[in-house]
């Protein structure tokens, strides 16, 4: 299980370091953490879980780190459900501002992708996996070329910038998708937050769990 965020901010804290129960600690990342216009907070977490440094530039990658002994770029793809509306967790891979030529850029990058899930401030599941894992680069190619004919037209430019985003459905074809959380002891988590995940998202971490 990955540590509280409270252990890598204490090195923010003024003077003394707070405990990880001190009520006005609670409070400041609590805020952090329910700011819908704030995501580096869950970014830097899911950087955190794969031991790689969040990287806090808006125009590259969000971490770069070890992954099996070689130097890879993250893409990290944190989502939130707010109890609210009908938008439930569904490993939603949004990539913001895309065209074909950043497409040819992360397959070359070798980038591996880590995707977490949060209910409110609460981690729901965090799971990782290669951008070039064929399911997935092939989702990314078809819905990049689809968005891109359907905005501009048969003869729309390379550098047309759209938003592809996979989700669970393309990410279950994956064989090798790692789980970082919640690992087989903490299963019963899925359970708890189910109603915050759609059906095949919760099917799906319950699956790999299990097998």
């Amino acid at each position: 299980m990955p540590r509280p965020l409270g252990a890598a901010m204490f090195k923010y804290a003024i003077g003394k370091p707070p405990e990880p129960n001190d009520g006005h600690f609670e409070e400041l990342l609590k805020a952090v953490m329910l700011d819908k216009n704030f995501s580096p907070a869950k970014e830097i977490i899911s950087c955190y879980m794969v031991g790689v440094t969040h990287n806090p530039a808006k125009h590259d990658y969000d971490g770069f780190g070890l992954i099996n002994g070689k130097d890879r770029p993250i893409e990290v793809k944190p989502t939130t459900y707010w109890e609210e509306g009908k938008n439930r967790l569904r490993m939603k891979c949004a990539f913001a501002d895309y065209n074909m030529e950043r497409l040819a850029k992360d397959i070359a990058a070798d980038v591996r992708m880590v995707v977490t899930g949060f209910s409110l401030e609460r981690l729901v599941y965090g799971v990782a996996f290669d951008f070039n894992a064929p399911p997935f680069q092939q989702a990314m190619r078809e819905k990049t070329e689809k968005l891109i004919q359907k905005g501009k037209g048969a003869d729309a430019p390379k550098n047309h910038r759209v938003i592809p985003a996979p989700d669970v459905r393309d990410i279950m074809q994956i064989k090798d998708v790692e789980i970082l959380y919640p690992s087989k002891d903490e299963i019963g988590i899925l359970d708890v937050n189910k109603d915050a995940m759609t059906r095949d998202t919760y099917k799906f971490l319950k699956q790999r769990l299990d097998a």
